[in-house]
């Protein structure tokens, strides 16, 4: 039965979830052995008292067993050759972009390709070929005022229909505070836009190595700051500059100064990522970061997106310290996947309720909208629902992480030009490939693979994100067996409601 998977948490409880019904069960043990023997191809009959004794070594009345054999159809049904009650490919047209864009206005500039340092596992370095050839380019900013003012124009349209002030702009590289004068330019055009119906944000990824000569002005103007730091001098050692020489004196001295610089500022609007390789681990990468800086480090993983696959043994030896400490973790997922290192903390817990249970709606309209709604294939952004990224050559994509391949539209002070007609279909064409794999996952429901970072040209598409029957029944093994452990934590948590 593909609808039906059975599992145990590490406290030895026996739950059924039920992927048609999206209903997860307790089971006793009568129950659990009863539709265990079902999933192995017995029918009812077969099910006896000897049988149960002998098998299971389970002791029961007659009458107590048929009771629950009477019961089995309720926590079984649907149909069993399906995992899930429904799927359709939703098809996007060129209105649902537009609307993206005049509702979310959010627009991140790569200001340019250079950068002050040369870090060994740099996702635009040697052990990768996703991107276009880079040159050090800058991106113009009269191109990036256009940008703005294209963006402006869309929400001041038809397709706009919500009454959100905010504009958000980010600033990314390479090294952006290496075009300061790019960034301070283009915060100073915003403030001549602005109005009672507008206000801008802005946002920036940092090396920190500038952060001393800049900080005042990103305090000024209450900049979202995210620097990149992989811990201690040891764990931060494969960020160096072009001619060896470690950052982190420097980094370190820079963050340390704006805390005591500007202590609030610091407090509510700067965060701390740190990249996961062999020279570090999660737990001395927050400690480190906790005790010195008090904030609690987002932690990343060494990008496996378009590597070169000359480099994969470069790649394997940096990323292996991560693979080590999951596996030794009790919250390791397991199984081979990019899920392979997801670790089940409170968020995850939230994401099943609301999408993989009928317990939890994220909006009043899902409450009332039909349970068996279609099911979105792939994790794939609609594109500019999270924001418009432009390159330093002015290509234009859904985000940072698209590789350039993808391109939506180019920006030069000649004007913008993005075909919507022609995003719409290269989005389906992608959807309509990879789908037919999508239709077999057990983690459809709340996929996290962009399929722009597939190869789609490939004869048999291989999805990172994939999730079979066995590896879905070892994550929600781990997912319970965490609730179990935490579930007063959960009951007071602001992302998780159980109802």
């Amino acid at each position: 039965m593909k609808n039906i998977i059975l599992f145990k948490s590490k406290h030895n409880n026996n739950y059924l979830y039920n992927t048609y019904t999206k209903t997860v069960y307790y089971l006793n043990q009568i129950m659990f052995a009863v539709i265990s023997s079902l999933e192995q191809g017995m029918n009812k009959d077969e099910i006896t008292n000897d049988f149960l004794l002998q098998r299971y070594n389970i002791k029961t009345s007659e009458f107590l067993l048929n009771a629950y054999k009477r019961k089995v159809d309720n926590y079984i049904k649907g149909d069993p050759s399906k995992n899930y009650n429904t799927f359709c490919i939703e098809q996007i047209s060129e209105d649902l972009i537009k609307y993206q864009i005049a509702n979310k206005p959010q627009v991140v500039f790569e200001v340019t390709e250079s950068c002050n340092l040369r870090c060994h596992y740099c996702g635009y370095g040697d052990l990768y070929n996703w991107y276009d050839p880079r040159h050090g380019n800058d991106l113009d900013i009269n191109t990036a005022k256009l940008l703005i003012q294209y963006i402006l124009n869309m929400r001041d349209s038809k397709h706009c229909i919500t009454s959100s002030q905010k504009f958000i702009i980010g600033f990314y590289g390479g090294e952006p505070l290496l075009r300061f004068d790019f960034i301070k330019e283009i915060v100073l055009f915003t403030k001549t836009l602005c109005s009672e119906n507008l206000f801008f944000t802005f946002k920036m990824t940092s090396n920190a190595v500038f952060l001393e000569k800049y900080m005042d002005f990103l305090a000024e103007h209450n900049f979202e700051l995210l620097i990149s730091l992989d811990g201690d001098r040891k764990h931060n050692s494969y960020r160096v500059f072009h001619n060896g020489k470690e950052s982190f004196p420097i980094v370190f001295k820079n963050i340390k100064q704006l805390k005591e610089k500007h202590p609030d500022y610091f407090k509510e609007h700067v965060s701390i990522n740190a990249v996961l390789h062999n020279r570090n681990s999660m737990q001395k990468i927050r400690d480190f970061i906790v005790k010195n800086f008090e904030k609690e480090p987002s932690l990343a993983d060494i990008s496996t997106q378009g590597l070169d696959e000359t480099k994969k043994e470069t790649i394997s030896q940096l990323f292996q310290n991560k693979k080590e400490q999951l596996h030794q973790s009790e919250d390791y997922f397991g199984e081979s996947s990019n899920l392979e290192y997801l670790k089940i903390d409170s968020m995850e817990v939230a994401r099943f309720m609301i999408y993989q249970t009928n317990r939890i709606y994220p909006n009043l309209a899902d409450l009332y909208a039909n349970q068996n709604r279609p099911i979105k294939p792939t994790g794939t952004c609609i594109p500019f629902s999270r924001k418009l990224y432009v390159t330093a050559t002015g290509k234009i994509l859904p985000c940072e992480n698209t590789p350039h391949q993808y391109s939506m539209g180019h920006a030069s002070v000649d004007g913008v030009t993005i075909d919507f007609k022609a995003i719409a279909d290269q989005y389906n064409t992608c959807i309509n490939e990879i789908s037919p794999l999508c239709n077999s996952c057990y983690r459809i429901t709340h996929c996290m693979q962009c399929v722009f970072s597939l190869n789609l040209s490939s004869k048999k598409v291989r999805c990172y994100g994939y999730t079979t029957k066995a590896m879905f029944s070892i994550y929600l093994s781990n997912l319970f067996s965490y609730m179990e452990n935490n579930l007063e934590q959960l009951k007071q948590s602001e992302s998780v409601i159980f109802l």
